[in-house]
């Protein structure tokens, strides 16, 4: 798989016609993907220009597939590239958006194979499954197996989704395990609360949606258990209905700990269960949308006079909305988070039609970020450096509201990129991951850390060094604590040359997990551990 840091340049090449989808240059993605093989592998794999013969005998072979091939290539291609040493004749890697969703794949053909029609009719037979296989295969198949064992009789989270995910496995299969016993137990809510889940981690968000609220027409309560013997904290997760970034993924946090957690949908009319489920602290795991927020309101009302601890009031949870977020985070010695405007696209439009200016709205001007407004995960995200490119961005965004903020030149001296993420608990920081990328757009999935060992070492000296990335920052660290009034949050950020903390986004949504394969990445389990049992411990001590 690989995760492209750049989607709207292979949506883009998705649109021409098959035999026009032959990137002018190589885009980062593929160089990198192509530098991990040859690294691990004893491939040896370059880029080359197919010659005039060769590109002839692929335009025919195009023109002499059926109308269900070409319409399968249509779908499935995004792009093809010739590379010298493929010896198979030919390779097919998914590409995937930065939170996972695969986008289609791109098709890899030997630059020295005059032939293209065989080569074509073999990818067809393939039937565009990835050829390259990881050692980690083996345990996301058992994890697969325990998933199908368990479906119907235990509500599942998405922890065991995001394991197959982390390992290469084939979630596809889950999905069809979940959808035959889901039709011979079409009464069991957890089965379908369950198939939905594996749908959202899929990337078939409309479907897991459909799913989702049958389960939740038979119930918004389920209970959820991260280990075999819960003897812990039971903790009530606040939850609303809707994909994945809708909600703190709690179950990934705390898997493999004592605690339990009892998950219920919340809704205006209900924004509490009535049905005595019993628990020892309530926790808001609703994200701030402008769906969420009258329940986020009716939540608040309901917890007035409530006689136990609640982690995350949801009068605080509005704070980490882009734009508040901003406002708050202003004027704190040694932390830099660029205001970040909601627009509308008849400002965009306006500001293309311009000639003149590189200022957009206040301090921001080219260069500057725009995304969709509710976007998450980087999807339709972009650096616009010209009118030409917002016109090319709005073009292919139909969306009628943005959010636009400066753009900050965060890379190293090498010219690379790094992220981290830090969750606070209770005010404490802890390192949940650093991701290393040439692209300054980074998702822990699309930055090469699977496939680069240099990359891992990296990330393993910061969490072993973490104390010293704490300490240089601790008064920004502490502002954001304070000033978000979160017991738990995340923070993605980076360090800038003249050593700010910038802050590209503050939420208590985020991803915080020990699912990696642990023959990549031996380092990270400890400092998982040290999260969840930072977080379990806050919570046993916890007063009403």
């Amino acid at each position: 798989m690989i995760y492209s840091s750049a989607p709207t340049l292979w949506e883009r090449l998705h649109s021409k016609p098959l035999f026009a989808r032959v990137p002018v240059s190589l885009p980062q993605d593929i160089l990198s993907f192509l530098e991990a093989v040859n690294e691990q592998t004893d491939y040896q794999l370059h880029f080359a220009r197919p010659s005039d013969e060769v590109l002839t005998s692929f335009t025919n072979a195009l023109a002499k597939l059926s109308a269900i091939e070409g319409e399968t290539l249509n779908t499935n291609t995004l792009g093809f590239v010739w590379l010298m040493g493929l010896e198979s004749g030919y390779h097919i890697e998914p590409i995937a958006y930065p939170n996972g969703d695969v986008m289609g794949s791109v098709v890899f053909l030997a630059a020295d194979r005059i032939d293209q029609t065989a080569l074509l009719l073999a990818i067809l037979d393939t039937g565009f499954e990835p050829v390259m296989r990881s050692s980690s295969h083996k345990r996301a198949s058992e994890v697969v197996e325990a998933v199908l064992q368990r479906i119907d009789s235990h509500y599942l989270g998405l922890a065991p989704f995001l394991e197959i995910s982390t390992h290469g496995g084939d979630l596809s299969f889950a999905v069809e395990g979940l959808l035959a016993s889901a039709n011979s137990h079409q009464d069991n809510a957890v089965t379908w609360m369950n198939l939905s889940t594996a749908l959202f981690s899929l990337g078939q968000r409309d479907l897991g949606l459909s799913i989702q609220s049958q389960a939740l027409q038979m119930s918004r309560h389920y209970t959820l258990q991260c280990c075999e013997h819960s003897t812990g904290p039971v903790i009530l997760l606040l939850m609303a209905d809707g994909d994945l970034a809708e909600n703190t993924p709690l179950d990934c946090l705390l898997d493999s700990g004592p605690c339990r957690i009892e998950v219920f949908y919340s809704t205006v009319d209900q924004p509490l269960p009535v049905d005595g489920v019993a628990f020892d602290v309530l926790m808001v795991g609703l994200s701030d949308t402008h769906k969420n927020r009258p329940i986020l309101k009716a939540i608040e009302k309901s917890l007035v006079n409530f006689d136990r601890p609640v982690i995350n009031r949801p009068q605080f949870i509005p704070n980490v909305e882009r734009v508040k977020a901003s406002e708050l985070l202003q004027q704190v010695d040694g932390l830099l988070m660029p205001p970040t405007h909601e627009v509308a696209r008849s400002v965009l439009t306006q500001f293309v039609a311009s000639a003149t200016g590189s200022a957009l709205v206040g301090d921001c001007e080219l260069p500057f970020i725009v995304r969709p407004v509710g976007s998450h995960a980087g999807r339709s995200l972009e650096k616009i450096v010209s009118r030409e490119d917002l016109s090319g961005y709005l073009a292919e965004v139909a969306d009628d509201s943005f959010y636009v903020s400066r753009f900050i030149d965060y890379s190293n001296s090498d010219g690379l990129y790094s992220k981290m993420r830090v969750a606070l608990v209770d005010g404490v920081p802890y390192p949940s991951h650093l991701a290393i990328s040439e692209h300054w757009m980074i998702h822990y999935l699309n930055a090469g850390m699977y496939e680069s060992a240099a990359k891992r070492e990296c990330e393993r000296a910061f969490f072993e060094n973490f104390h010293e990335f704490a300490a240089r920052h601790q008064h920004a660290l502490s502002a954001i604590y304070e000033r978000c009034g979160l017991d738990y949050i995340c923070i993605d950020c980076a360090e800038t040359p003249d050593g700010q903390l910038l802050v590209f986004e503050v939420d208590h949504a985020m991803v915080v997990h020990a699912k990696d394969p642990l023959e990549l990445f031996p380092y990270k389990q400890r400092y998982m551990k040290n999260v969840r049992v930072a977080f379990e411990r806050f919570v046993k001590g916890l007063k009403p």
